[in-house]
């Protein structure tokens, strides 16, 4: 008898101590998971930081054997006419996004600038731009995959509350409507 009282107050010790252990491991895992939550979200702007530097230029017809960046560098000079100079310093990279394709239509053009203010400059004049609009080009922000899905996301929220009346927009990868700003995680 004696045996068995040791025992069984031992093994309630031991679930005491388990339980404790137990609460204690579920503590770490809530700390754990919001500390990665918080990293995921810095190397996500980290990975946006760099594609702000880069536009997308679509509609560019494509040539065989083309020097795809000394077309950038002309479209751009004829968007951004006071500009011209500083283009070929300017743009660092232009490519074209993907493989070739077999139904014909134009890849897009992903182009990093080497100067964000040439950038800005160019985006600011990109808008309403007419010369852009007559041989149906069209520049917009390129965005890192991530914020591509977020986006979509995000866009049926936006569009609901616009047709409300609200006031909403998609600014990278969240929405402000009526001023609160909405995150993509907490989106179902």
């Amino acid at each position: 008898m004696a045996n068995l009282t040791a025992t069984v107050a031992r093994v309630v010790v031991d679930v005491d101590r388990h339980g404790k252990n137990i609460k204690d491991v579920q503590s770490e895992i809530v700390k754990l998971k919001e500390e990665n939550r918080l990293l995921k979200t810095a190397v996500e702007e980290c990975k946006r930081y760099s594609w702000r530097w880069s536009l997308k230029l679509h509609g560019l017809k494509e040539n065989v054997n083309e020097d795809v960046r000394k077309e950038v560098i002309i479209v751009l000079g004829k968007v951004a006419p006071g500009l011209q100079v500083y283009l070929e310093d300017g743009v660092d990279i232009a490519h074209r996004l993907g493989p070739k394709r077999t139904d014909g239509s134009n890849r897009p053009v992903i182009i990093l600038f080497a100067l964000r203010r040439i950038l800005d400059a160019v985006w600011k004049c990109a808008k309403g731009c007419k010369f852009l609009r007559d041989n149906k080009l069209r520049l917009t922000q390129a965005l890192s995959p991530e914020d591509r899905l977020a986006r979509e996301k995000l866009w049926p929220l936006v569009d609901k509350a616009r047709k409300e009346g609200k006031r909403a927009t998609l600014i990278g990868p969240f929405a402000l409507i009526d001023g609160k700003k909405i995150n993509h995680w907490d989106v179902k």
